[in-house]
């Protein structure tokens, strides 16, 4: 054999792309390189080498299909290895519901709790209107105001749930993964939802954002009253569901540089985002932390008018969200 190809590594997969790599076993062989198809195709592509003198020849494929299963063969001028290795492509996952266009209630605690999706149970998006409704008050629900595409986006609308000095200030809140129950008036959830080994690099949404002072403020939070509300949104990739408890004697946060967090990015907004009566586009770069975790991966997604509402704290701050995406390579 003057060429091998050599295995794909796990770790030189991506969406739309591989790194392949063929060792040169005879240093006279001519125009050495590789050639590729997706199996199943009568169709090869050549790739040939620009460094024929390395041992080690390596080729960056482009432009492939997610999900696809690729046949790779080295081969130099006269000359085909008939070895034959085998990669597929990871998922391009995509956000379910993220235009939030379906919107259904289930039952908690005796209300019905509205959520982006469809059926009677939540399966990816939840917010704090299981909480919020025990006062008949939802924080987080569908509008037509603002939207990207579609006929609905979602408004989380952050503000004081109850009557007179009776309640507490909740922020307008969405999240991927599903709302356990209600301590006293303390939220325990559950953040992360399965997703396909998969690396997405960024996700893109469109938002409009409107801060109001902080007028409800609880010790822990960077933010005084009087001072600007911020929003944020923030993704991480992790290998576990991550337990939240908002209660302040048992209060357990996300923390994005935990050993299970595989990749994460935010955004924070501390004034205004988007045109007036618009969404605007924002970009939120995941910087991956652990890209060779082989294991099942879970995805967080979490967005919040008020960015310490974990702690209580906040004003009448108000955001809408719609189409959110993940790009891959």
């Amino acid at each position: 054999a003057s060429v091998i190809p050599q295995d794909v590594a796990k770790a030189d997969i991506r969406t739309y792309s591989a790194l392949v790599k063929a060792s040169i076993v005879d240093a006279t062989v001519a125009n050495p390189g590789i050639r590729f198809r997706a199996k199943g195709s009568s169709d090869w592509i050549e790739s040939r080498s620009a460094d024929p003198s390395s041992t080690e020849i390596a080729f960056r494929l482009t432009n492939l299909q997610p999900a696809t299963t690729y046949e790779v063969q080295a081969i130099a001028d006269g000359y085909v290895n008939n070895k034959t290795v085998e990669f597929t492509t990871e998922a391009a996952y995509a956000i379910p519901n993220a235009s939030f266009e379906d919107w259904s209630t289930y039952s908690f605690s005796g209300k019905n709790v509205p959520f982006p999706g469809t059926g009677s149970a939540t399966t990816f998006w939840s917010s704090g209107n299981a909480g919020s409704m025990t006062m008949n008050k939802a924080v987080t629900t569908q509008s037509s105001t603002f939207v990207h595409s579609g006929s609905s986006s979602v408004k989380l609308e952050s503000q004081f749930v109850g009557v007179g000095m009776i309640g507490k200030f909740a922020a307008g809140n969405l999240f991927a993964g599903e709302y356990v129950k209600t301590d006293g008036t303390d939220g325990v959830l559950l953040w992360g939802r399965e997703m396909p080994r998969c690396h997405p690099v960024k996700m893109i949404g469109y938002a409009n954002y409107r801060p109001a002072s902080v007028q409800w403020a609880q010790s822990g939070a960077a933010l005084s009253k009087g001072d600007m509300d911020k929003g944020t949104v923030y993704v991480a990739v992790t290998t576990k569901k991550v337990d939240i408890r908002t209660k302040s004697s048992d209060r357990a946060l996300f923390d994005k540089n935990a050993d299970y967090v595989l990749a994460y990015g935010q955004v924070i907004w501390d004034g205004n985002f988007g045109a007036d009566n618009a969404v605007g586009e924002f970009e939120i770069p995941l910087e991956w932390k652990n890209a060779n975790y082989d294991g099942q991966m879970y995805i967080i997604i979490v967005a919040s008018a008020s960015l310490y509402g974990d702690y209580f704290t906040g004003g009448n701050s108000v955001m809408y969200l719609d189409d959110l995406s993940f790009t891959y390579e």
